[in-house]
């Protein structure tokens, strides 16, 4: 075979690897301004930018010469991510390819966030001095380790390298030795450590990690930044040695700011086990505390308690009162600026109140209705220091009835700095959330989960609106009930608003909540809404940017996040509806996208919805393309495609 021929095959199979040259950028008319007259800082600054904007954008400016695609590429490595833990092989494989792609080309020094995610039988084989040659592993373990084992080496190698590198994310246990060494010698790195566990068959070996981590992670304690713990446990005499390692992390770690806690019980079919009698948190005594934290976050954590019979036995401080108590009194918390609190953890944030000097932003989760939870709030909004400037906070429930109190402590207190308010359920009553516009004028962004609603009778509204003869004028056409759009409507005339988010339930496999959302319904909601406020106060009313708007369970739309099922995941959408400045011709008032679709599928979901295009083989099998333009579908017909595509082998 010739010699330019054997070049060209072993290019077109991948064997031979080519640095890229960088090039001038040579104008093609030298006399008319061009970006060739831009040295690197401006056109890395251009980059930034168009990424900012539309991060897709870049790609077409990679393709445009080797100089831009270099500045492109560069704004695109800004935040890398390795994902170890990936179920195929073949994903763990294209991020070892795109590792190496980083270091041939000269765009190591670009990176500036490196998240790892390492698979817990990558960490166990490291741990216990395994390799893809130890005969007792099953041979899909022996395929997982020859990929990952490499790129795990590969990493202490790399990071060093990545001059530019300031925070690392690394979920696991263990940390290669070269990443350990490079972390202690550059105190200015920062680590964002993620810890878990679980109660299944791998705990014994991650019983095992976390009770060394004290001991593994203190050369690296230096960098830690922000530390997250995740423990599901099944009794506490197997938690206490781990809490006690944790204890020693959180001690030795001066530059600790982020700290989120979830260390609770095995939660099986949404209930956990009760609670013991043994004592198993961290233990601090005698004035030991932590770093002064900026964020904190209490999912669930065994508070030592000394008038109650569970968390008792065992635990270090009778005489200070209970682990809340000592936390609220030994802990440094003028830095604090957020504070996420869930459930049993609530009453910490009354006894924290006069201390939380620099407190903006509070999240709170809990079952409303439980009066020591909801005298814990009014408590911190009421009892607040005067130097905090609350600007977001997050409530569990908005009603007229149960928590009251809570609300008018927050408006008596913090209406005139409050700028964001979230609320987990929210029933969609004009008379519950007028008293939000009314007394909270300055909110620039407000986020609304709403309940459930019950089905709507024969006698419901659900066509459009009867509206007022000003109403009439603006041609309203919706499917949405009356009521919504009366109480949603109350919100967007707010002069400060920026952006409004609204979760709507999807419903049950079975019973879905009507209407659906897809994109002709969001587009419908988004100009009924407009269109309302409009027609009172005029043409030049004050009206958000942004409309978002969602179907389906939080946690569908979370990162990384367990859904709550398949159907629940497939079927739940988005919508982001921003308002146009300039309306041209045959264009609505509103640019709308499905946030889980691409710009270029965005565009054929126009073409389809609103030219009556016909959909292709391929956007019939994307799940995500058929809700968003057809809105979810029930277990019967969701189950039925699954099926389709199934047999057809092409989902």
């Amino acid at each position: 075979m010739a010699p330019d021929a054997t070049s060209l095959l072993r290019r077109f199979l991948g064997r031979r690897h080519h640095v890229l040259k960088v090039q001038r950028i040579r104008p093609r008319r030298p006399d008319q301004p061009s970006l060739a007259a831009l040295n690197d800082d401006l056109l890395s600054l251009i980059a930034h930018w168009m990424y900012e904007i539309d991060p897709e954008s870049l790609n077409g400016l990679a393709l445009v010469c080797s100089a831009l695609y270099s500045h492109a590429r560069r704004v695109q490595y800004r935040d890398i991510c390795i994902d170890l833990a990936a179920f195929r092989h073949e994903d763990n494989l294209a991020d070892s390819k795109r590792l190496e792609s980083l270091a041939r080309n000269g765009f190591l020094s670009a990176v500036r966030t490196l998240r790892i995610r390492v698979s817990d039988k990558t960490e166990r084989a490291i741990h216990e001095g395994l390799s893809p040659s130890t005969k007792t592993l099953h041979h899909y373990d022996k395929a997982r380790l020859r990929v990952e084992f490499p790129v795990w080496n590969r990493l202490g190698e790399l990071i060093p390298q990545m001059t530019g590198l300031r925070d690392l994310h690394w979920h696991g246990h263990v940390l290669p030795d070269a990443v350990r060494k490079h972390l202690h010698s550059h105190s200015d790195l920062g680590l964002h450590l993620s810890l878990f566990a679980t109660t299944n068959r791998y705990w014994p070996p991650q019983q095992a990690r976390l009770e060394n981590c004290a001991a593994h992670f203190g050369g690296a304690s230096a960098s830690l930044t922000a530390l997250r713990i995740k423990i599901e446990y099944g009794e506490a005499l197997s938690l206490r040695p781990i809490t006690r390692a944790l204890k020693g992390v959180l001690l030795n770690s001066p530059r600790l700011r982020i700290l989120s806690i979830d260390i609770g019980h095995t939660r099986k079919g949404g209930m956990g086990r009760g609670a013991e009698p043994e004592y198993c948190g961290f233990g601090f005594v005698g004035g030991e505390a932590p770093a002064p934290l900026e964020e904190l976050e209490i999912v669930s954590y065994p508070w030592g308690e000394t008038a109650t019979w569970f968390n008792r036995q065992g635990y270090p401080n009778p005489e200070e009162g209970t682990e809340m108590q000592y936390w609220a009194r030994y802990f440094n918390w003028s830095r604090l600026r957020r504070l996420t609190l869930y459930y049993a953890s609530m009453p910490l944030a009354g006894l924290l109140a006069p201390s939380l000097v620099a407190l903006e932003e509070v999240y709170i989760e809990y079952i409303s209705g439980m009066a020591f939870m909801d005298h814990s709030l009014v408590e911190l909004f009421r009892t607040l220091a005067p130097s905090a400037r609350l600007r977001a906070v997050s409530l569990p429930l908005l009603s007229s009835t149960e928590n009251s109190d809570v609300v008018d402590a927050l408006i008596s207190r913090h209406a005139s700095t409050l700028r964001m308010l979230s609320v987990t359920r929210a029933p969609l009553e004009a008379s519950v959330l007028s008293r939000v516009v009314d007394k909270l004028p300055c909110l620039e962004e407000i986020t609304i989960r709403c309940q459930r609603q019950p089905r709507a009778s024969s006698s419901q509204e659900l066509a459009s609106p009867r509206p007022t003869s000003s109403v009439a004028d603006a041609n309203i056409t919706t499917a949405w009930p009356s009521h919504v759009l009366t109480t949603l409507s109350s919100f967007t005339s707010l002069s400060s608003l920026r952006a409004f988010t609204v979760y709507f339930p999807c419903g049950e496999p079975n019973e879905l909540q009507m209407p659906v959302l897809n994109y002709s319904s969001a587009r419908n909601l988004a100009e009924a809404l407009y269109s309302i406020s409009a027609a009172a106060q005029g043409n030049n009313t004050a009206f958000p940017r942004e409309l978002r708007f969602y179907s389906g369970h939080l946690e569908d739309f979370i990162p990384d996040h367990p859904s709550q099922s398949e159907w629940s995941r497939d079927n739940a959408t988005g919508f982001v509806c921003r308002r146009r400045m300039a309306v041209g011709k045959g264009e609505g008032p509103f640019e709308i996208g499905c946030v889980r679709l691409d710009a270029a599928q965005n565009g054929r979901l126009r073409e389809v919805v609103e030219a009556a295009a016909a959909m292709t083989e391929e956007e019939e099998r994307c799940v995500e393309f058929l809700v968003a333009c057809r809105g979810a579908m029930i277990e019967a017909t969701y189950l039925a495609w699954r099926k389709r595509m199934e047999d057809s082998g092409r989902r």
